[in-house]
């Protein structure tokens, strides 16, 4: 497989992601860095985001939270098999009491 990908122009981020197809549903993705650092999977597909609903920009490699107008889905939201690629989360140290 090549993981490698292809540069996909993004006109909402003005700028270019890496796109390959996810190993589970094919559908094409990049991954980017979330405001807390972690690498994470988004839909190359562009969606028209209204109300409550929240979409992902990418601006200088890092994925920021979109209100409204032109932005990405998280592929963890849109990929029917996402449980099977989630990571659990270390547990918080010293929260006992």
């Amino acid at each position: 497989m090549n993981h490698q990908g292809r540069d996909v122009w993004c006109e909402a981020c003005q700028t270019t992601h890496v796109a390959r197809p996810c190993q589970s549903c094919k559908a094409e993705i990049f991954f980017a860095l979330s405001h807390n650092g972690r690498r994470g999977p988004y839909d190359v597909a562009v969606v028209n985001v209204k109300g409550p609903t929240v979409g992902w920009r990418v601006e200088d490699g890092v994925a920021r939270k979109q209100s409204g107008g032109q932005a990405h889905e998280s592929h963890f939201a849109t990929c029917p098999h996402a449980n099977q690629w989630r990571r659990s989360r270390p547990p918080v140290q010293g929260g006992g009491s």
